[in-house]
């Protein structure tokens, strides 16, 4: 692998301790290091790790922290370059597979010995090359071998091999590194470390009767300045926020017949809450889980999907603006038989379908892409070249009842964001 450097960073040597400790230990568990319980190890370095997230080398998903491919690319370790070689052979066969099978999956065990690698190998590369955007669909957190499995999407063919994806990470995070410098950096997402740190304070009525009084202004005051007027309060640390929408409709004409039929599209809207313009090369939907017996379970075979992204949606937002973006859809039956949707997808044809707007090939025969009857919960999370991502949980619930035409299917689909 060509070793190119980024610009726009230089690590430390308490840096790359901090990268190459979190790497070792998520070879051993691959879900991420407790983040809570490594910054409570690691006192001494808080600001530290704060920059490292910002910096995009680290990141923490749900309290887990996970090193980046951006921070993986920026060490210079020899087992560390090891990996990169590793990713390479993935990446060349992905490539070769979509070229050959463009709408088929892969099974991860069917991966490895085309690459030339173990099963477990396989596996640690693919969970840092999912971070970049040629891909369309994985279910890579299965437990089972011969269910895991991932499809290339046809942003593959952009790059020829795995260090050109990285070097658009270096790029992305170079323009932002930049822009930080002229209007300063974004906030950090995490919880005040001093709250995490006062427990034992806390506990004394002292203490609670300080923090009841703290509340009580702070609140008096957030309510004051982020009322219902404030329509640009987002998410700290985020660069947009991501607002529910209702159901819309628009006209399909197919130019071959004539005809004109009714869509429905379920949509969200994404408002650039920054003071500069909003670059958007993909978004995805994950965690998806259907409720079950009373409580939500993993559904679909899928842990993530590439969500498709209209052509006549803009993909830069300017500051201050909204865009709204369909992220399912609703489709009559007969305009499905007319797009071959009875084919490429599950579902009965003869009856409309609710479905996500996946990239074209997202979807493989074996798997179920329409979304029966039921409550659904999902996250969608939309990547920002400049800026660090924004993610709003959604629950979706049918029942299913009406399914005579699609005005009331959309009546009957009852949408909420979750508030974590």
């Amino acid at each position: 692998m060509n070793s190119l450097k980024p610009k726009s960073i230089i690590l430390d040597q308490s840096s790359i301790q901090i990268l190459e400790d979190i790497l070792r230990s998520t070879t051993v568990t691959p879900e991420g290091v407790d983040a809570v319980c490594y910054r409570a190890q690691h006192e001494d370095q808080l600001d530290l790790l704060d920059k490292l997230e910002r910096d995009a080398c680290l990141r923490e998903d749900h309290e887990k922290y996970l090193v980046t491919l951006y921070g993986l690319s920026v060490l210079a370790a020899p087992w560390v370059k090891d990996l990169l070689e590793r990713c390479e052979k993935v990446f060349s066969v992905l490539r070769t597979h979509y070229k050959t099978k463009p709408r088929e999956h892969i099974r991860v065990a069917d991966l490895a010995p085309l690459a030339g690698l173990t099963l477990l190998e396989t596996k640690e590369c693919l969970s840092y090359m999912i971070q970049g955007s040629w891909w369309s669909s994985h279910n890579l957190q299965s437990q089972n071998p011969d269910e895991a499995r991932l499809q290339p999407s046809e942003s593959i063919l952009k790059y020829k091999t795995f260090q050109e994806v990285i070097m658009e990470f270096w790029r992305w995070r170079d323009a932002r590194s930049s822009r930080e410098k002229v209007r300063g950096p974004a906030p950090t997402t995490r919880k005040s470390s001093l709250l995490k740190h006062i427990g034992g304070w806390f506990l004394t009525t002292t203490g609670k009767i300080v923090i009841g009084v703290i509340i009580v202004v702070l609140g008096a005051w957030a309510i004051a300045v982020w009322g219902p007027q404030s329509r640009g309060l987002q998410t700290k640390g985020q660069a947009a926020r991501i607002q529910l929408e209702k159901a819309k409709f628009e006209v399909y004409q197919d130019d071959s017949t004539g005809k004109s039929w009714r869509v429905c599209h379920l949509p969200v809207q994404i408002y650039n809450a920054t003071a500069s313009t909003l670059s958007i090369p993909y978004w995805k939907l994950t965690d998806l889980r259907r409720l079950e017996n009373g409580s939500f379970s993993p559904w679909g075979e899928v842990d993530t999907l590439m969500l498709a992204w209209p052509r006549t949606v803009p993909r830069k937002i300017s500051p201050g603006d909204t865009v709204s973006v369909p992220f399912a859809r609703i489709l009559p039956a007969e305009l499905q038989k007319l797009l071959g949707e009875d084919r490429l997808y599950s579902g009965n044809p003869d009856m409309p379908q609710l479905r996500f707007n996946v990239v074209d090939g997202g979807w493989s025969r074996r798997m179920t892409s329409h979304i029966p009857p039921g409550t659904y919960r999902f996250t969608l999370t939309v990547f920002f070249e400049q800026e660090l991502p924004a993610k709003v949980d959604i629950e979706l619930e049918w029942a299913g009842e009406q399914r005579e035409n699609i005005e009331l299917m959309a009546q009957e689909i009852k949408l909420r964001k979750l508030v974590n």
